[in-house]
């Protein structure tokens, strides 16, 4: 439950009445822990699939995220790829056409 309260006054200071707010948040707690349930499944997911999995913003060519897997072909760790363009790491496109992102 959340609530708030607010008091209102006339210009003498005097209260002249109140404004209560009652609002039940137990659905939004429960559509908030299964959407952390669920986001830990997909990364528990990901980070152990056996193969190579790297995310790439498609208008920035940047790496956003690597699994394990990925980061093991790269001969890389995951916070020295992710972060930097695809190229680096992908293919040799460094400006134009990308044969991954396109």
């Amino acid at each position: 439950m959340s609530a708030t309260a607010s008091r209102l006054r006339d210009t003498a200071g005097n209260m002249i009445g109140a404004i209560e707010s009652i609002r039940d948040l137990t659905e939004r707690k429960q559509v908030e822990e299964a959407l952390q349930e669920s986001e830990t499944m997909q990364r528990t997911l990901l980070t152990n699939l056996p193969a190579g999995v790297i995310i790439v913003d498609s208008v920035s060519r940047m790496i956003e995220s690597v699994n394990n897997a990925a980061a093991a072909l790269f001969g890389a760790r995951e916070e020295y790829i992710i972060g930097h363009r695809c190229h680096e790491f992908l293919c040799p496109a460094q400006d134009g056409a990308c044969p991954v992102c396109d």
